[in-house]
């Protein structure tokens, strides 16, 4: 186990197998010659310049709800030995967060106190509008585990990205513990609530009578089930959970995009050996977790990276020891 200590190179032998790792330490550089390699090191989430030019514009300045070691490196050293790159390289799992969040490790507000999350998933319960003042998707496609992890990056996608979450009288007590961690602008009326966060108040006016307007009431409000309770007449609609915002006071928490890993990653087959350009195995070479490209595409369901993590890690795990013990 070596603490402090980065991977810089990964190494081959003249047939093209693993013969080692450079490394960077304090004490200076190193060479660990092994036999096999098992690549756990995560996407490329913490690096400002490869989110930019994976992800596209603006998400260099995101906020990383991940590990701030997410930085590339792993995947660097590997396509500089001719890997092969596989999945989705331009999407991630980025969720609704608390736009004071940290800009790395943001998921608590205060690191002691891992009561104080920052996820903001009930949505679902209000309305999102953007800074202005304008609805932009819909808050009832379906329950946050299945939308969450695609939801961020609509977010970003809106000016500044930030947008406010709307809430009345009504479904205020329904909101998850988390949102107690947060202090949310309130008032009597939108108009005032408008003026908090510095929005035209007649353009939110508009888009909350709008809405109200759209609510269809055919069938009671339940948010245990996707009761079908939705607007007609507006774009975007919204599909389940609809009631009307008109029960004072009225509370809006402002949200940004968490960064918690990024999709793409490296082709590998059922016993997790990296495969080169020419869809050949590297002798030796193997990857886990969020090294491995594609198993999400556009959204992600909720727990599965856990999963992955746990199953892919010991999978390759095996396989190496192996590999290594017969070499």
């Amino acid at each position: 186990m070596r603490f402090e200590t980065r991977a810089t190179r990964i190494l081959q032998d003249q047939k093209g197998a693993i013969a080692g790792v450079d490394v960077s330490s304090k004490e200076g550089t190193e060479t660990i010659p092994c036999r096999a390699v098992v690549l756990g090191c995560g996407g490329f989430g913490a690096s400002p310049q490869q989110r930019a030019a994976h992800l596209g514009p603006g998400w260099d300045v995101a906020k990383v709800r991940g590990t701030r070691y997410n930085t590339g490196d792993g995947l660097r050293m590997a396509l500089d030995i001719g890997c092969q790159s596989f999945g989705h390289w331009s999407s991630a799992h980025c969720s609704p967060i608390d736009a004071n969040a940290a800009q790395v490790e943001g998921k608590y507000l205060d690191p002691n106190n891992r009561k104080a999350e920052t996820n903001r998933y009930s949505w679902a319960l209000g309305i999102m509008i953007n800074a202005l003042g304008q609805r932009f998707m819909d808050e009832g496609e379906d329950y946050h585990n299945y939308t969450y992890a695609k939801t961020g990056a609509v977010i970003m996608q809106q000016p500044q990205g930030v947008v406010y979450q709307v809430y009345d009288a009504k479904t205020i007590p329904m909101l998850y513990p988390e949102y107690a961690f947060q202090r949310p602008a309130e008032a009597n009326t939108i108009e005032e609530l408008a003026e908090q966060l510095d929005i035209g108040p007649e353009v939110l006016s508009r888009t909350v009578a709008e809405y109200n307007a759209a609510v269809v009431e055919d069938r009671p409000f339940d948010y245990s089930q996707r009761e079908g309770r939705h607007t007609e007449g507006i774009v975007p609609t919204k599909s389940n959970w609809a009631q009307k915002l008109d029960s004072p006071p009225y509370r809006a928490y402002a949200v940004t995009a968490g960064l918690t890993f990024t999709f793409g990653g490296l082709r590998v087959d059922t016993r997790m050996r990296v495969h080169d350009v020419q869809e050949r195995p590297i002798p030796g070479l193997y990857a886990a977790g969020e090294m491995t490209g594609g198993f999400f595409y556009y959204n992600y369901p909720d727990g599965s990276g856990l999963v992955r993590g746990a199953v892919t890690g010991r999978i390759a795990g095996r396989n190496a020891g192996q590999e290594a013990a017969g070499r």
